[in-house]
């Protein structure tokens, strides 16, 4: 969850549930790779206008294999009704991204779905347009993959698909939940694991204590606990955050009973963001 929760001592809290992580192998390249994240978006304050064509970065998916690190971002702009915003993807390169024409409503929850695809490497009549990014919204993945909302040819693509990284951009730290983030080599594998009810931190002195509860879960090995620091950057909507695992807490394996989690952070000072990262067994 991506919400500010107001500065209680000197500590100034915010969570961020879900996975930025690497998928694959690394020494294996994949021709495909997906990743998916439930939003919702909870006022426009900082998201542009209808006729923007660059939009705002909501998501960055990294791909640092290569000569230098290469990024696709999820952007959102505000739709064509009130209240409404719309989801595009953009190139690291690129000033002007494509966008999907549908209109999403403020305060509703959607999953959106990505994957980025390499071309067939003996198939490159045109090596500026290497890759396929494609997005979904409210996909249903136990069943055969569909048919995309949007498709964007990527350029400049690196052929190397070992590696993909998400990162929530901070400007919506505040104003947007975006978690469950998660990435999978197969679009079968992108069902959650674990389901999520609740994530929360309460700043007890020095201390912070964090709490989460789920409602099912999979197969789930355990959380890692990973925290980052706030800069003025962050604050101006500015970089990205960089994060450090500080625990971890063994899960259930497979239940249908609710269970209740708890970790507490003894090293916490100045402006402090958390994230659980969900690892399967």
């Amino acid at each position: 969850m991506n919400k500010i929760v107001k500065k209680i001592s000197s500590i100034a809290i915010a969570l961020i549930i879900g996975m930025s992580l690497l998928i694959g192998d690394q020494d294996h390249a994949e021709s495909k790779l997906y990743a998916s994240f439930t939003m919702s978006i909870t006022d426009l304050n900082d998201v542009p206008d209808h006729d923007s064509e660059r939009g705002e970065n909501l998501i960055r998916l990294e791909f640092p294999k290569g000569k230098e690190p290469f990024y696709l971002n999820v952007v959102t702009r505000r739709g064509k009704q009130s209240n409404t915003f719309q989801l595009g993807i953009r190139g690291t390169r690129s000033n002007k991204a494509i966008f999907c024409g549908t209109n999403l409503s403020v305060n509703s929850t959607y999953t959106i779905a990505f994957s980025i695809e390499n071309r067939n490497e003996h198939d490159r009549r045109d090596e500026k347009n290497s890759a396929i990014a494609k997005l979904w919204i409210n996909p249903d993945f136990d069943a055969p993959e569909c048919t995309e909302n949007l498709l964007q040819r990527v350029k400049e693509f690196p052929f190397s698909l070992t590696e993909m990284i998400l990162h929530v951009a901070p400007r919506f730290s505040s104003q947007a939940y975006i978690y469950n983030e998660r990435t999978a080599s197969e679009w079968g594998l992108m069902a959650l694991p674990v389901e999520l009810v609740s994530f929360s931190a309460t700043a007890k002195g020095k201390n912070v204590e964090l709490k989460w509860n789920t409602a099912t879960e999979v197969n789930n090995y355990g959380f890692e606990i990973e925290r980052s620091v706030v800069s003025d950057r962050h604050l101006q909507g500015d970089g990205y955050f960089s994060w450090t695992k500080i625990g971890f807490v063994e899960g259930n394996g497979t239940t249908n009973a609710p269970k209740l989690y708890s970790f507490v952070d003894a090293s916490a000072s100045g402006k402090v963001l958390y994230r659980l990262k969900q690892i399967d067994r």
